[in-house]
């Protein structure tokens, strides 16, 4: 069971951490494309901090030194992971990343197969204007820093930032 209570009250540490890792003057590298399992073609980027081994293992192959992958992430967040694993029991957590969407940017409706994964969202930078998600329980507009959700990637689900800035929100997606 997710403890979101405990994830919500960690924002200050995990936005505090996020700050000073993606203010380093070289962190621009350590954005990536999201991998998704749907074309979604917005611009749409994710700052990885934890991955199962099980999804590593299936998104970039057996051979992936996970081990090692896992101790950079873990010197590079520890309170974030601090935070989460300290929420979560581990072996139910399959990623934990910063999720930027663009300027501008719509991911239209669509849905995931991952059963039984539910998806933890709560908002880092959240630009002032029309920032919203569509849930199977209706609609979220982000307001502000600290403002969280919860809902089933499985079902149908969408987001927008049509705003001139980047919308970033701290996600983490796991086993209920």
């Amino acid at each position: 069971m997710v403890r979101v209570k405990a994830l919500a009250d960690g924002f200050d540490t995990i936005l505090s951490e996020y700050q000073r890792v993606s203010s380093a003057h070289d962190s621009d590298h350590l954005w990536m494309d999201w991998h998704s399992d749907w074309d979604h073609g917005a611009n749409w980027q994710a700052l990885p901090v934890y991955a199962s081994e099980r999804l590593v293992r299936m998104e970039y192959g057996k051979d992936v030194d996970w081990e090692s992958l896992t101790s950079i992430m873990s010197d590079m967040w520890p309170d974030t992971w601090g935070v989460v694993f300290g929420a979560l029991d581990p072996d139910r957590v399959s990623l934990v990343t910063f999720s930027r969407l663009g300027p501008f940017q719509e991911l239209g409706p669509h849905s995931h197969e991952n059963p039984g994964h539910h998806v933890f969202h709560m908002g880092m930078e959240i630009p002032d204007g029309d920032v919203g998600i569509r849930t199977s329980g209706g609609v979220f507009a982000w307001e502000k820093p600290g403002d969280f959700l919860l809902f089933d990637d499985n079902k149908t689900h969408s987001a927008w930032n049509r705003t001139s800035g980047d919308r970033v929100v701290f996600y983490v997606d796991y086993i209920s």
